[in-house]
């Protein structure tokens, strides 16, 4: 269903405008990426609303949406697996709470933890988009710890607040994404050299 819209919308600005070939290429990424991510959302909303968890995942959500547009993360290539990973991504986020019960010092070792992640491994953004200078990735590094820091400041005040722990599972699952990012990238980079 996804690829019929794409197509459909590519169709359309591609007749109606003329485009070179590099904004073609960058018109079928843009519309890759907005329709995807308009069904994955709607998806969630609808499985989350079923479950009566919809205020978690929106509060949950809106975090993750802060900081990943910062630090980056896993990308994954198809629609479906993207679909379900993320949906894993918030279903921890919000059940694990619930399960692993932390104390203050917890939550400070999970914020040291977040925060050197992000500080080592931050930006991690999708091949697809290109390169970024130095100073950007500096930028997009301290924008991610900065909102981090924001969360868990506030989380200080408001310890029993069941949706900022949420958004805390959010941030240390983020930076575990970071590291898996990571990893998998080396490991790319190896089996290039072999």
């Amino acid at each position: 269903m996804n690829t019929l819209i794409i197509n459909k919308l590519y169709g359309f600005f591609t007749t109606t405008n003329e485009l070179d070939d590099l904004e073609k290429v960058k018109l079928q990424y843009m519309l890759t990426i907005v329709v995807n991510e308009i069904l994955k959302l709607v998806a969630m909303l609808i499985f989350f609303g079923s479950i009566d968890k919809l205020f978690n995942f929106l509060i949950c959500f809106i975090t993750l949406t802060l900081i990943r547009n910062f630090s980056g993360g896993l990308h994954i290539k198809s629609f479906f697996g993207c679909l379900f990973f993320t949906c894993s991504f918030f279903l921890a986020s919000i059940y694990i709470p619930a399960l692993i019960p932390i104390n203050y010092m917890g939550y400070i070792i999970l914020y040291i933890f977040s925060l050197t992640t992000m500080a080592l491994i931050a930006p991690k953004p999708s091949k697809q988009r290109g390169e970024y200078s130095s100073y950007q990735k500096q930028k997009f590094k301290l924008k991610s710890m900065i909102t981090a820091t924001f969360c868990f400041l506030i989380l200080l005040f408001k310890m029993n607040n069941p949706y900022l722990i949420n958004n805390i599972w959010v941030i240390v699952f983020q930076s575990i994404q970071l590291l898996l990012s990571e990893g998998r990238d080396r490991y790319e980079n190896i089996k290039k050299t072999i």
